[in-house]
């Protein structure tokens, strides 16, 4: 019997190793701050002048990364009932953007740049089809030098991918980081 259960598993670990990795959707994400400085205002959001920075390497295009980005939270935004204004309109909440791949940034600098990081590993994975992508979003209260909360993800994104199977990936992603920014109450009323 012994000996079936050492050749049961000899034979399970021999075929683990010769199949594809399974589709790999690790996600880490780690959020620091504040978010009270929302409470009982009207919500509106602007784009921070400065702060939408994308670092990737030339398989990706930043202007395009960086349009999905500002789509993406736009989306997102909407839905929990925010109104984007101009920045001259003093909004509630200024947002920044970063986003980068680990070829282009790795987790030191973000550490370094942000004071936080999500340490998203690595191990086992084919770096020729995948490389380590992060993106942070800052929210700006008054002050527009200092974030009063932000949050960082990691994912692993898939270079050989095409533009249209990543995006769906993006957008869970930045949707799953701004899950604790809160609905406004104008949108928490009409639910």
């Amino acid at each position: 019997m012994l000996r079936v259960i050492i050749l049961s598993l000899l034979v399970l670990t021999g075929c683990a190793t010769q199949e594809p990795p399974k589709e790999l959707n690790r996600v880490t994400v780690v959020a620091s701050g504040d978010l009270s400085f929302l409470d009982n205002k009207p919500l509106t959001y602007a784009w921070h002048p400065t702060h939408a920075r994308i670092r990737v390497n030339d398989e990706l295009n930043e202007q395009q990364v960086a349009g999905l980005l500002y789509e993406t939270i736009a989306s997102v935004m909407k839905q929990k009932g925010y109104q984007q204004v101009s920045i001259q309109d003093n909004p509630s909440v200024v947002i920044g953007f970063g986003a980068a791949l680990e070829s282009a940034m790795g987790d030191d600098e973000i550490l370094q740049r942000v004071g936080l990081v999500p340490g998203l590993s690595v191990d086992g994975v084919d770096s020729s089809q995948y490389q380590k992508g992060s993106v942070l979003i800052a929210l700006f209260g008054n002050d527009l030098t200092r974030p009063n909360w932000q949050v960082i993800g990691q994912g692993l994104a898939d270079l050989k991918a095409k533009r249209e199977q990543r995006e769906p990936r993006l957008k869970e992603e930045v949707q799953l980081m701004l899950n604790n920014v809160p609905p406004t109450q104008r949108f928490d009323r009409l639910q």
